[in-house]
């Protein structure tokens, strides 16, 4: 049996490859609920499920959103289909939108291997096709809803057409590269520097015509999906582009910085040291040679470095890249180096070491119900026709979706805004809650005898949520960033 499955792999490597990403991906897509982050729930979507009900917030505010409209356009069309069949559970439609986004995540491993057949071999291509496939975050970053994950396959398909343009000079590769990068750029518009990064390569070995093909390619794609939408939306094309950029650099202050080798350190940690430093040591063997890999790459790197709003998701696009582009070079410093040649026990270890770990992080959040106490504490109104209202205690921004219903809701922090809650009710001015959600355990009794008190009111408890394995770990790892707490549902008695 054994060797009948690898002969089938040394056979069919590409199709064995994409159907080892496609059962990891589909295993994250039915038991990896819930979301990531803020930006792949409420700006995808809480977004796309509020227009299929009639709400049009994003264009009620008379300026252009800063966010293209077409993913989360994409998801109002699925979520409109999905109503007139009469599937409305909102676990349910969660399901399918992670299923669609787990098929869709293995062009990625295809076309990084197609990429890398085409410049180094079948070797490197297998070696690459297996650590997209398998590394331990891609899986689960596959199935969420996060642009910058989203907007990969595309890009890899476009360097597909720029490393056949290597091998087989031809205007329609170059003119099609620039076709999927603006697919690409639809989703995630920080692709414009890997553009310009591939744009300048072409430049540089005065293959001007490569770069204008390039670009008129680029330009007809991003016209035709991001610039008729917008001109449709807002009135001109663009618009979203303009308002997008305008926001980050009169606003990029107000969200989290680090240092200057800030994702460096974070790519050569989250790729496994001791492996990742000999990888990153390829990368740049290979940078000359593989330049129209590896520069734009950098570039996107070096921007993400420097510019003040620095989050980990944003350095995603380009993660592909650098793995092309250290798996090439490694390969080739093995034949000039003893101590890391196939045969070398160094190598052997280091191998034995990256995907030991690989596999026990792949299995941790291949299986992790993300956000968990925050989803399901929603979920939990999901068939409960008596809310008017709910009160939700030093928790961030509910995922409302999960509730299939848009009731109001209140957020507080202090004794004060308890009061500024009361005032607001006795005058009529929302709807009187009666549910109540505290999170975390800290203090839990003063806090819900501070809402009894100051409301005038009794509450029960009626259900306590937990939060799920890894979400506690990452809570007790990092408080102030991520609050995935127990929650605590109240019925109030007024």
């Amino acid at each position: 049996m054994k060797t009948e499955l690898q002969h089938f792999f040394e056979e069919k490597t590409l199709t064995s490859l994409i159907l080892i990403a496609l059962i990891v991906r589909l295993l994250a897509a039915i038991f990896s609920k819930g979301f990531g982050m803020f930006d792949d729930h409420f700006l995808a979507i809480e977004v796309a499920q509020r227009w299929a009900d009639g709400y049009n917030d994003w264009f009620n505010r008379g300026i252009p959103a800063g966010h293209s409209i077409i993913y989360p356009g994409l998801h109002y069309l699925l979520f409109k289909f999905l109503d007139a069949m009469s599937l409305t559970d909102p676990q349910d439609k969660m399901l399918i939108v992670r299923l669609i986004h787990a098929v869709y995540s293995t062009l990625t491993v295809a076309f990084a291997y197609k990429t890398t057949e085409i410049l180094s071999g079948k070797s490197a291509a297998k070696t690459v096709g297996l650590i997209i496939g398998l590394f331990w975050v891609f899986p689960f970053m596959s199935v969420r809803n996060l642009i910058e994950f989203v907007c990969i396959p595309p890009l890899m398909i476009s360097f597909y057409y720029i490393a056949k343009n290597e091998k087989e000079k031809t205007y329609l590769n170059t003119l099609l590269a620039g076709v999927f990068m603006g697919f690409s750029f639809m989703f995630r518009y920080q692709i414009l520097l890997i553009l310009g990064g591939v744009g300048l390569v072409f430049l540089f070995r005065k293959e001007v015509t490569n770069a204008f093909l390039y670009g008129i390619g680029f330009l007809i794609s991003a016209f035709l999906t991001q610039g008729v939408v917008d001109w449709i939306a807002w009135g001109y094309p663009f618009a979203a582009i303009y308002a997008y950029f305008d926001y980050n650099l009169h606003h990029s202050q107000n969200y989290p910085s680090g240092f200057l080798g800030l994702y460096t350190l974070l790519l050569l940690g989250v790729f496994i040291p001791p492996t990742s430093f000999l990888y990153a040591w390829g990368y740049f063997k290979s940078f000359k040679k593989y330049v129209i890999l590896a520069f734009p790459a950098l570039i996107f790197l070096i921007f993400h470095s420097i510019f003040p709003n620095q989050q980990e998701r944003f350095v995603l696009p380009a993660t592909p890249l650098f793995i092309i582009s250290g798996v090439i070079g490694f390969q080739e410093l093995q034949k000039k180096y003893q101590f890391i040649s196939r045969d070398s026990k160094i190598l052997k270890a280091a191998h034995i070491w990256f995907w030991t770990i690989n596999i026990i992080l792949l299995f941790a959040f291949t299986f992790h119900y993300s956000k968990k106490s925050r989803v399901e504490t929603v979920y939990y109104f999901h068939n409960k026709p008596d809310v008017h209202a709910i009160i939700f205690d030093h928790a961030r921004q509910p995922p409302i979706f999960y509730m299939d219903k848009w009731v109001e809701y209140y957020r507080v922090e202090n004794s004060e805004d308890w009061h500024k809650l009361k005032t607001k009710i006795q005058n009529k001015e929302i709807i009187k809650p009666n549910y109540a959600v505290f999170l975390g355990q800290k203090n839990i009794e003063e806090r819900v005898k501070t809402m009894n008190e100051v409301l005038n009111v009794k509450t029960e408890i009626e259900k306590e949520i937990e939060p799920s394995f890894l979400d506690n770990i990452l809570y007790r790892l990092n408080p102030k960033r991520n609050r995935n707490r127990t929650s605590y549902i109240y019925k109030i008695d007024w």
